[in-house]
């Protein structure tokens, strides 16, 4: 049992990590313009070619189109929209600056940007400053007394020692 779940697993990862090369947009744009016309007759002399016998995929669609119009037009519509598609691969595979994005690369680079980096500058300045008036609100309370300096500070070490200790006892 454990075989066929490792199995799974590397079948999986490598439909995960599979790339199917992508045709290059001048390619699609040619296959697309010549196909068209080619499309377009076959279907026009489809009541020629097409054999007698009851090909399943081909008499369904046949059956269904002249049924309703409204069906063929919408299996056009979806083949259009296939061939816009491919088309809009091929160029963002072919766009070596348009490489596949995922959320992290795009915070990276809006963070890396030069306005964001000014905005965390700035924000690291501010806090910076702020703790650098916080201490000097303490040292001009406390004066510029170099025994009184030191003396909160043993107090502070001390304190800071009894914590540590307490937590010691309490894991």
């Amino acid at each position: 049992m454990t075989s066929l779940w490792v199995t799974l697993q590397h079948v999986v990862h490598f439909i995960e990590e599979l790339t199917v090369p992508l045709p290059s947009s001048r390619t699609v744009a040619i296959v697309s313009a010549c196909a068209v016309p080619v499309v377009v007759l076959l279907h026009e002399t489809s009541e020629r070619w097409v054999p007698k016998a009851q090909i399943p995929i081909l008499t369904y669609f046949r059956r269904e189109w002249r049924k309703d119009p409204r069906t063929k037009s919408d299996h056009v519509t979806l083949l259009r929209n296939l061939v816009i598609f491919a088309w809009a691969a091929a160029m963002l595979h072919d766009n070596p600056d348009a490489s596949r994005r995922c959320a992290f690369e795009f915070v990276a680079d809006r963070v890396a940007s030069e306005t964001a980096r000014k905005n965390v500058n700035l924000q690291i300045i501010a806090s910076r400053r702020a703790a650098f008036e916080a201490a000097q609100e303490v040292v001009a309370t406390a004066g510029l007394n170099d025994s009184k300096i030191n003396q909160l500070m043993d107090a502070e070490i001390r304190r800071r020692s009894a914590r540590e200790s307490k937590r010691r006892l309490t894991f």
